[in-house]
């Protein structure tokens, strides 16, 4: 998997992943949607794409990520952005998945990043996290999400590069402890190549301080609850309900022809 040689074929989106983003260190989760995507960017090619769908892990609003690949094995989905932090700071990296489609059921999304090791602003290696290839992880399950905690596990490295060998796996803290200055250049989600018509969704990605919460808008409360019962909506429950896009309810009736309708994608 070479991620370099794949983001140089869009240089013009690769300027936009490329904008520092500011993580302070307060920050539990920061909302990533189409209209404001701070700094994120879709650098899909060959046949893949991503989109913001409805459905999301407890606690992560009620939208997420979904990235595509077409039926070729050469169709790659990704969705990076330039963290502006070093591997030292990367304290924490997990995500969810939800595989919905796959030809390759043992396979999900992929954690992956551009390492440069030795200072020089250039990427030296890409780091990947793939959840099928953990020791005694485990297994990838289909329309189920499942947390991924890259942080104790294992990164293969695309490049040999000192101590580091190409296809060989090492821990975050190992790769850390032997390049304690490393920079992340670009860090990421990415489905394929060689895991064509996939259809997986993505949330909750959590780097260093930072959550990123995928929303098609912005919710008008940190956790927006969303009626799944028609009981939901009486004795006053729809007050403290929304809607799948986060906006709320005028009455009961309207949040009952809500549910009845099956406007609301809940998963």
């Amino acid at each position: 998997m070479r991620l370099v040689s794949k983001l140089s074929v869009a240089t013009g989106i690769i300027a936009l992943a490329l904008v520092p983003i500011a993580h302070a260190v307060s920050v539990t989760q920061l909302y990533i949607t189409p209209a404001n995507t701070l700094g994120w960017a879709d650098v899909s090619v060959n046949g893949g794409s991503t989109s913001f769908v409805d459905g999301a892990p407890t606690g992560f609003g009620v939208a997420s990520l979904q990235m595509q690949t077409d039926n070729s094995f050469t169709a790659q989905a990704a969705y990076l952005e330039s963290p502006g932090i070093t591997l030292a700071q990367l304290t924490q990296a997990s995500y969810w998945t939800k595989q919905l489609t796959t030809l390759n059921l043992s396979q999900t999304a992929n954690l992956v990043m551009d390492v440069d090791l030795n200072g020089d602003y250039m990427a030296d290696t890409t780091l990947t996290y793939n959840p099928s290839m953990q020791p005694g992880g485990a297994p990838v399950q289909n329309n189920v999400w499942q947390y991924w905690d890259a942080t104790n596990g294992e990164f293969v490295s695309s490049k040999t590069y000192g101590s580091l060998t190409a296809g060989s796996s090492y821990s975050l803290s190992t790769i850390k402890q032997q390049y304690p200055a490393a920079q992340i250049l670009i860090i990421g989600l990415q489905v394929g190549p060689n895991t064509p018509s996939s259809v997986i969704d993505v949330d909750g990605l959590t780097l260093g301080t930072a959550v990123y919460d995928f929303e098609r808008v912005v919710p008008t409360q940190n956790v927006v609850d969303v009626p799944k019962t028609i009981q939901d909506c009486k004795k006053y429950g729809w007050e403290s309900l929304f809607m799948a896009d986060g906006s709320g309810f005028k009455n009961q009736g309207q949040c009952v022809s809500y549910i009845v309708s099956s406007k609301a994608k809940v998963q």
